[in-house]
């Protein structure tokens, strides 16, 4: 989910993605207002994007095209 929502909502950036969450975190502005996303998880959000995003640099892949492809 997350991966879908970085190559949604950001660009395809977890940098961005990361500082839009970090500053919902700080009650400052950030760009999207997501329903769903409740403050207790943002930080479990981070964790997960910090995992994905080296997962995506020590492999040289991009996770979303996994998906699309079904993992071929």
């Amino acid at each position: 989910m997350l991966v879908a929502l970085r190559d949604e909502l950001y660009g395809g950036s977890w940098d961005l993605m990361r500082e839009d969450l970090k500053s919902r975190v700080k009650g400052k502005p950030h760009v999207y207002e997501i329903a769903f996303r409740l403050a207790d998880r943002i930080e479990v959000d981070l964790g997960r994007i910090r995992r994905l995003q080296g997962l995506e640099t020590r492999h040289k892949l991009n996770l979303s095209q996994l998906i699309r492809t079904g993992g071929r």
